[in-house]
């Protein structure tokens, strides 16, 4: 389920982008979270977890790989709750939330359960779970491994080698394609069945995409940061791929500058301070505010003044933060790159180590 690394001797700053982006991710609390359940699971319940999130893709899972006796024994923390019934306890497992799902509804229909994204190594753009607490550091190697992204495709006619293995499929059946503008040449070896399957002049076989014949397909939703791009490859890529690149470009800056995309590092560490927003990270993790950030970080200095409550009330001495290099600065000027940093460091750890990863 996770993989195991060796722990590098090279210094933080030394880094590189994939091994920055890993310790960042590993400071992730979603995903420190999402480790600590998944490692809790049988190799089993592993299996049929990895089957539902692969169901939930679109991918073709045969029942006979579903096991609902493990499916049972699943915890309900898996589960994305959007999409269970409100009950004011449902159980903790899959198994006590049917039992009592069903109770109220009163139905015996099973009820479908979506695994929440939380639980999907796409999420994080990871190849395989590791163990973050264990893998403080990676070396080169390993780190330049372990991300994976696979951009939404949907083919006009996807290759299919499946094809011949499903039970109903008769190849008998595949009959000559005319092509467009010619007479019918029975000798052609470009067949296909009236459906949605071809069969190829070399023996491989496809199928035409669901949005022609699926009659419940949906295309996925496209967030705000997503686009679609149609390609012919009928036509040479090169020039395709190149206009499509400068529309996208185009279309990103648009989207900067409205404020809608925020801009993702263009390469990694460029003025050596990820380690300090590590240790930021760290001391958020440790219970640290902006202000014992900005006392440890920056020259400056903590200090007992008297200062009022109120009006018609005694001064009280009171802790403030105090700047001898700009002594009229206020706290909020004194604080202010420190909290910047903070963000920046928030940004990488729960979203931006992403483009880290592929620099």
């Amino acid at each position: 389920m996770s993989q195991q690394h060796t722990t590098p001797s090279e210094s933080g700053h030394s880094r590189t982008a994939q091994q920055w982006a890993w310790q960042f991710l590993r400071r992730n609390q979603e995903y420190v979270a999402a480790y600590e359940l998944i490692s809790s699971l049988t190799q089993e319940q592993f299996h049929q977890l990895s089957c539902l999130v692969a169901r939930r893709k679109g991918l073709s899972v045969g029942e006979d790989l579903l096991d609902e006796s493990v499916i049972c024994t699943l915890d309900l923390r898996f589960f994305d709750d959007k999409y269970l019934e409100d009950l004011d306890d449902p159980g903790e497992t899959v198994e006590e939330y049917r039992a009592k799902a069903a109770e109220i509804m009163e139905t015996d229909e099973q009820l479908e359960l979506i695994v929440s994204q939380r639980f999907w190594l796409e999420t994080y753009c990871l190849r395989s779970w590791i163990d973050p607490v264990k893998n403080t550091e990676l070396d080169a190697e390993t780190a330049a491994g372990i991300w994976a992204h696979h951009p939404f495709i949907e083919w006009g006619l996807a290759s299919a080698p499946w094809l011949p293995l499903l039970d109903g499929v008769d190849l008998d059946e595949f009959r000559p394609r005319p092509r467009s503008g010619r007479r019918f040449n029975a000798s052609s070896k470009r067949v296909e069945t009236k459906g949605p399957m071809v069969k190829g002049a070399d023996g491989n076989m496809f199928i035409r995409s669901a949005t022609v014949w699926g009659h419940d397909y949906e295309l996925p939703v496209l967030g705000t940061s997503e686009v679609d791009v149609r390609f012919d490859l009928n036509l040479p890529l090169k020039f395709q791929i190149a206009r499509a690149k400068e529309e996208l470009k185009k279309h990103q800056k648009l989207l900067r500058n409205a404020k809608i995309l925020s801009s993702y590092p263009g390469q990694a560490d460029r003025h050596g301070i990820y380690q300090e927003y590590l240790l930021i990270l760290d001391r958020l993790k440790e219970g640290a505010t902006l202000t014992s950030l900005t006392l440890e970080l920056k020259p400056v200095i903590e200090k007992k003044v008297r200062r009022r409550r109120g009006k018609n009330t005694e001064p009280v001495p009171v802790s403030v933060i105090f700047d001898p290099a700009n002594p009229l600065h206020d706290k909020e000027k004194i604080t202010e790159s420190v909290r910047q940093k903070m963000l920046r460091a928030l940004r990488l750890r729960d979203r931006d180590y992403k483009a880290l990863a592929f620099l």
